[in-house]
């Protein structure tokens, strides 16, 4: 094969710089990306470039490997190295040949700016031990995910998402002991349970602690899930929608709030279980995500990117960057503003006592925020070093859990008393302090491109999993799905459950797909 036909990709040492590639090229540096890198330089031993092959590392790290070589070199060697890696054949020498530097120094200076870069921020903040206490120990079970937890009525039991098997399992944690009492659900073994949503998890208890509802991809459609606690049993409630994601159940009524979605918009949306009649409450062009009770049922809290809305405004003008927190009150059918700030607020959770809790990225970290809803007083209560994300707040308001980042990926941890702790200072990440700082270059990403692009094929109804695709419809029409390349269906199987600001994502994953295909970059 000539060097002028030859694929690039074939000779690219790791999956770090093809997939850090892509999302260098589709998303900017965010504080999701920060805590990643953040957290990794703690480590007494960091990766060699060419280690970062695994898990998300793959992505972020190196990601941050190019955002570091655009720092130092210029954007314009980005090309180079690729042309010059095309030219010799060779990942190593294309490298050495635009950069001057060998993998060994590449990988000296890039620990060296990671050093610069956080060190002295690691000082200024907590460690998650140092105010919590962990529940799960990723460094006995090997894994990476255990997300969002949801304590039972009565507060005993934890329940979470955990890929413990190398799936996706709904597993059940004795509070007092920190062990798990049982799985369950095995995730990816059926058609009902082919995606448990962990990108967009939301457990949720009945009010007498005996069943969980979750939402499910299963079969050709979203649905909710609702299983007994006590012998795994469960029954599927299609909804009929594009999507379905993080349900809440009331807390003394036979009703479940849920977000759902539906052309390409995110909505809240209730059930009644009683006669499965679902009701979209904000049914508008805005996404809403994770939805939360207050006590009393009259109101459900979630936070949403409508607040930079206003009547005289294009809609191609908003700014849907960042979230903050309202609720749907049921007794006037109307959305209210809680918070109206300029960084990211998510996952409110309510007390018996009016208070509210949600995590917010204020200065650059995803942290705890405590809200009193009757003086509209707000502080947050953590001051971590890398992230918080998922929370909840138990019956008695006497204890939160949250899912913490720490070792490349995340783990449970408890918090006793969480409204008595003081307020916490968290000074701005050397990120947050310069985000504003224009890059001089053109971003192709928002270069319009008006040429024809035929409609895309419907997958939102296919069944990925090879062992159950039987059950597709029998007319064919997605029949040339097994021609499709495997690195190809995670992004399919994502395509419909995007929020918008993942939509950069996609396209970059997308195209260092269609580059690996064959084609060259040039």
């Amino acid at each position: 094969m000539p060097a002028s036909s030859f694929p690039v990709y074939l000779i690219l040492p790791n999956k770090s710089l093809s997939a850090g590639l892509a999302e260098f090229l589709s998303v900017d540096w965010d504080t999701k990306s920060d805590m990643v890198l953040r957290d990794l330089a703690i480590e007494e031993n960091l990766p060699q470039v060419e280690q970062l092959n695994y898990s998300i590392l793959a992505y972020k790290g190196g990601q941050s490997v190019w955002q570091y070589i655009t720092k130092k070199y210029g954007r314009e060697k980005v090309g180079e190295v690729f042309q010059q890696m095309r030219r010799t054949q060779n990942a190593e020498k294309g490298f050495e040949s635009a950069l001057g530097v060998d993998f060994e120094k590449l990988t000296e200076d890039w620990h060296d700016y990671l050093k610069k870069e956080y060190w002295s921020d690691i000082n200024k903040r907590e460690k998650l031990s140092d105010f919590s206490e962990k529940l799960t120990d990723r460094s006995k079970t090997k894994n990476f995910y255990n997300v969002s937890p949801a304590f039972s009525p009565d507060g005993n039991t934890i329940a979470y998402f955990t890929d413990q098997s190398g799936y996706m399992d709904l597993v059940l944690l004795n509070v007092s002991s920190g062990k798990q009492k049982k799985r369950l659900i095995r995730g990816n073994n059926s058609p009902d349970f082919e995606e448990l949503k962990w990108l967009q998890p939301g457990l949720s208890w009945s009010p007498n602690g005996k069943q969980i509802a979750f939402a499910s991809k299963s079969g050709e459609e979203d649905s909710i899930i609702i299983v007994n606690v006590k012998n795994g049993k469960y029954k599927k409630i299609p909804i009929g929608l594009d999507g379905v994601f993080t349900t809440s159940w009331h807390p003394s009524g036979n009703k479940i709030a849920f977000i759902g979605q539906k052309n390409n918009s995110n909505d809240l949306y209730l059930i009644d279980l009683d006669d499965n009649v679902v009701t979209n409450l904000s049914n508008d062009i805005y996404s809403d995500f994770n939805p939360s009770w207050s006590l009393d049922g009259s109101k459900i809290f979630f936070s949403s990117d409508r607040s930079n809305y206003k009547p005289d405004i294009d809609m191609s003008e908003l700014d849907f960057s960042n979230n903050d927190i309202f609720y749907y009150d049921l007794n006037t059918k109307s959305v209210n503003q809680v918070t109206n700030t300029s960084y990211h607020e998510d996952y409110p959770v309510v007390t018996k006592d009016n208070i509210l809790f949600y995590t917010a990225d204020y200065n650059g970290v995803h942290n705890i925020f405590m809200h009193n809803l009757d003086t509209d007083e707000t502080k947050p209560i953590t001051n971590v070093i890398t992230g918080i994300q998922q929370i909840d707040v138990n019956r008695s308001s006497n204890k939160i859990v949250f899912s913490g980042y720490k070792d490349r990926g995340w783990d449970l941890f408890l918090i006793d008393n969480p409204t008595t702790i003081e307020g916490k200072e968290i000074p701005p990440t050397v990120f947050y302090a310069t985000k504003d700082e224009v890059e001089e270059f053109e971003d192709l990403r928002f270069v319009k491109d008006k040429s024809n692009i035929d409609e895309p094929e419907d997958y939102s109804k296919y069944i990925f999993a090879r062992s159950y695709k039987q059950y597709n419809n029998a007319d064919g029409k997605n029949a040339d799905i097994d021609s499709i390349p495997d690195t190809f269906i995670p992004v399919l199987l994502s395509i419909i459950y995007l929020e918008q600001q993942d939509l950069q994502i996609l396209l970059g994953a997308m195209l260092w797909e269609i580059i690996k295909l064959d084609l060259l970059l040039i």
